[in-house]
Formats: structure tokens, sequence, C-alpha cells
């Protein structure tokens, strides 16, 4: 695992952290840790129904990564939390090299049809404000974006 803060005076960004962990679900606590103290750290107190749903997101997301990118097979997440001012928001860049997921064939669960899994995505979307995701072999990026 290795992690850095490069907390900048860059114009609107407070704060960038960078993390680097095996694709293993202990390790998804060590990415909500560093949401939470980031929320802290940056005076985001205010903002703990933000910090909440940030967390979720990156958690369900990551669980997603694992369980469809990588299946079996050993890999890493890539995280990157940024912080800016001016907009106010706190940005979630996740980047895995498993497989690839294909978006149109990911169908959002139809609430009369009541099942156990399949909501994952459904609730990213509702949690964040703007979610992006860029497939590419070697590759994905993950883009999560809430605004404070």
């Amino acid at each position: 695992m290795s992690m850095k803060d490069t907390t900048a005076p860059a114009t609107g960004r407070l704060c960038r952290l960078q993390l680097d962990i095996p694709a293993q679900q202990p390790f998804l606590k060590v990415l909500g840790a560093c949401v939470s103290a980031l929320f802290q750290q940056e005076s985001l107190t205010a903002a703990q129904d933000a910090a909440y749903r940030v967390h979720l997101a990156v958690h369900e997301l990551c669980i997603n990564i694992l369980e469809h990118a990588y299946g079996e097979q050993d890999g890493r997440i890539r995280a990157v939390f940024t912080i800016t001012e001016n907009p106010g928001s706190f940005t979630v860049d996740l980047r895995d090299s498993g497989r690839s997921f294909v978006l149109p064939d990911a169908a959002f669960p139809d609430p009369s049809n009541l099942q156990v899994r399949g909501y994952g995505l459904a609730l990213i979307h509702q949690l964040m404000d703007h979610v992006s995701y860029h497939p590419s072999p070697g590759d994905n990026h993950w883009r999560l974006v809430k605004y404070l």
C-alpha cells in the first residue's frame, strides 16, 4: 500500500490524496478511513451527510471492482481523492486494471421486482452528484463527484 498527500495551494484545490491498495476487501477500510479523515482535516465536518454518501459510494464501487473487474484474480485499486474549494467538491478517481464493465448492459433494477443484488450502480448514482466511467484495456477509470 502506498499513500501520498499532495496538499497544494493551487487555485481552488484544498487537498489531494493518492492511494494504491491491493484489491482485497480488508483494504477497503483504508479508503473509508481516508474519506472520513479528509472531511475532518479540511474542516468539512458540517458536510457530515456528504461524507457518509461519499464513503458509501466508494465502498460500493470498490466491492463491484473486486467482484466484477477482478473476480478471483489479484489486482490493485488506485484512488485519488481531491477536495476543491471553488466550487466546493469532493472528487474520487478510482482506477483498476481488471475486466472492463459495459454500462449499457447494466440495467437498473426494477423496484416492482425485488431482488437481493444489483442495486450498486443505482445507489452510487443516487449518492453522488456526478458519476462517470471510462473503460480501457488495463486502465478502467471511475470518477465520482460530490458537490459540497
